[in-house]
This record gives structure tokens, C-alpha cells and sequence, in this order.
């Protein structure tokens, strides 16, 4: 820390470390390495990415209706499932009250695709989780009762941001950010009658360049007084439940395993299983033809 006129002010040291977050090597500043230290990913440069927030739906009502000490204990096991399955393409931000924010930096994903699907997914284990919590209570508590009236929404927008390490999370800075804060305050339940849902900003809509998969969605204008009216394209996920409800991890034993390979591939987890599931990078991958 420098001192200058009395008051300590911040002094910030360039040096350059891999930061394998997105895949490649970024400059990072620092500040001193003392207690409450401030870590600013890609030297405090605005990046480019997919901002995506889960928030649990219903929080709110279940908190005031529900027995605090019981209701504290299921929504920290619900974000625990929602952290926990928040996987490649998308790297975690932080836990901020009942929504779990993360981001997907443009260079790290190669198939939007793999974004989509796995937005679908955490919704799908999220659902699977309230299920077995609530078949597996047999507390009678406002709070186990309550447990069915709880779902999941996410909002996801794209542009630049700031990521500032600040005790142990990577904390996103930006109006883009904070714009999507002002989106989980919407009226889709009401307008469009999903429960839960995926709303895309145009600029997400635009930047995942599936224009056959965004047909699909359902346009809807938000208006919010910071940011005027935003266009969203949002995504039912009953539908989405009720398809891969019945999915099992099929494992076999070791038995039955005749032959397998095992590699140690150094990129991110989200490149590769786009060149696994992409029959054209895949016949790269494995000098053969597409299937």
C-alpha cells in the first residue's frame, strides 16, 4: 500500500500469471497480498462474455410463509445444487442471495449450443434435486411444505464486463451486469404464464447465433426504468422437465468394460466436447471422416 497525504490509497503491481479460466492467458493486476485483497482478471480490461444469473423463483414468499431456521437450510441446499452443476461453458461468479451468477467469455465457447444445453441441464438437475427433497421429507414445517411452490429461472444477456477477484469470488462489474439484475424483476409469469423459464436479451439472442433455436422462443418487452425496454426471448423449461425428467447415468461396471483410454487433454472442458460432439472437428480429432 502507498501512503499519500495521510490515507492509504491502493498500489497496483502488473505481473503476468496463466489464468485458465477462459482458456488462455490473460494479464492480470493485483494488489498487495494482504487480507481483503483485490484481484482484477485481464488487468481491469472490460471483456466480452455471457452474463447468466439462476435465480430461485418464489424465494421471497417461501421465506415469509416458511419457518426461517428450516427455510435457510433448504434454499442453502438448493444453491449448493445449482453451484455444483454450473459447469463449462460457464465458469462461476458468485452467490448473491438466491441467484447464482456466472459468465462464459466469448473466446471459451465455440458452439453456443453447448451454452444452451447446459443452461437446460442445471435446470434439470435443479428440478430433480426439489423433487427428491420433496418426496424425502417427512417434516410437517411450512418450510418442507412449502418446498413445491419454489422453481428456478435464469436470465442470461451479452456484452462487456469486469471481473474483480474480491475475497475468494470473481465478482462481475458493469452496467451490462446490473442490467441483468434489473431483468429478474420481470412480468414473463404473468404475461407469458412460465414458471420457469430462460430469458435471453436480443443481445443474447443475437450473439448465440441460432436463429432456428431463438425462433422458437417467445418475445416478450421488459421494461425497466434504468435501462428502457428490453427485448427478451424466453424459453419454457416445463417442457424441458418433462422431456429429460426420466434421464439416468447409465454406468457400467468394470466388468463389462472391454477396452477404454484415458487422456489428459489440456483445454477447457466446453472445447472439448464440442470437438467430441461436432462430427466435423471430431473427424479432426480422430483423423477419420465425419459420421
Amino acid at each position: 500500500m502507498g501512503l499519500t497525504g495521510g490515507a492509504y490509497v491502493p498500489l497496483w503491481v502488473g505481473v503476468w500469471v496463466p489464468f485458465l479460466g477462459d482458456g488462455d492467458l490473460s494479464r492480470l493486476s493485483l494488489i498487495s497480498v494482504l487480507p481483503g485483497a483485490i484481484l482484477e482478471i485481464g488487468g481491469g480490461m472490460a471483456k466480452t462474455g455471457f452474463i447468466v444469473m439462476a435465480d430461485i423463483t418464489g424465494y421471497t414468499v417461501y421465506l415469509n410463509e416458511s419457518e426461517l431456521d428450516h427455510a435457510q437450510e433448504s434454499i442453502v441446499a438448493i444453491l449448493d445444487v445449482i453451484v455444483g452443476s454450473t459447469d463449462a461453458p460457464l465458469t462461476l461468479s458468485r452467490v448473491v442471495g438466491d441467484a447464482v451468477l456466472s459468465y462464459a467469455f466469448d473466446g471459451a465457447i465455440l458452439n453456443t449450443q453447448t451454452l444452451v444445453e447446459e443452461l437446460e441441464s442445471i435446470y434439470v438437475v435443479f428440478r430433480r434435486a426439489l423433487e427428491q427433497m420433496i418426496l424425502n421429507t417427512t417434516c410437517t414445517c411450512n418450510a418442507c411444505a412449502n418446498l413445491s411452490a419454489l422453481d428456478l429461472k435464469f436470465i442470461v444477456h451479452h456484452g462487456d464486463f469486469v471481473i474483480r477477484e474480491m475475497a475468494g469470488s470473481h465478482e462481475l462489474i458493469g452496467p451490462n451486469v446490473n442490467q441483468v439484475f434489473r431483468l429478474a424483476k420481470n412480468r414473463i409469469k404473468e404475461i407469458l404464464g412460465f414458471r420457469a423459464y430462460i430469458a435471453y436479451t436480443s443481445d443474447a439472442a443475437k450473439a448465440l447465433e441460432l436463429p432456428d433455436f431463438v425462433a422458437t422462443l417467445a418475445p416478450l418487452v421488459a421494461d425497466t426504468d434504468e435501462f428502457g425496454s428490453v427485448q427478451l426471448h424466453v424459453a419454457d423449461m416445463q417442457p424441458v422437465w418433462e422431456r429429460r425428467r426420466h434421464e439416468s447415468i447409465v454406468t457400467l461396471p468394470d466388468s463389462d468394460v472391454w477396452l477404454s483410454f484415458v487422456r489428459d487433454i489440456h483445454a477447457p472442458v466446453g472445447v472439448v466436447w464440442d470437438h467430441l460432439t461436432d462430427p466435423a472437428k471430431r473427424s479432426r480429432l480422430f483423423a477419420s471422416d465425419p459420421a
